[in-house]
């Protein structure tokens, strides 16, 4: 069985830490530290999952996710959003 290769982005070290620890054994693990790693690695390496974990909800964050599924249209993107604010939970 081939195994899957991830690569995980986020915008502190602590989350990518987690991140490697939750899934460093099961899966081929690439790290990027920063959006334009993350493209950058995305144009040199073929992944199968991407998994961006930010602080803060941005169109930036959204353009990385965007640009990855041109760079490689089979890959699944997912984003580990931040919780709502408490007063903005139904708001939307």
């Amino acid at each position: 069985m081939r195994m899957r290769s991830l690569l995980l982005v986020a915008d502190t070290r602590d989350r990518l830490t987690e991140l490697q620890r939750l899934l460093g054994d099961t899966y081929t693990l690439f790290i990027a530290e920063s959006q334009g790693d993350a493209l950058e690695c995305l144009q040199l390496t073929k992944v199968d999952v991407v998994v961006g974990a930010f602080e803060a909800r941005s169109s930036e964050v959204v353009q990385v996710f965007e640009q990855a599924k041109v760079l490689q249209p089979n890959c699944v993107t997912l984003y580990l959003a931040p919780p709502l604010p408490p007063d903005s939970v139904g708001s939307e």
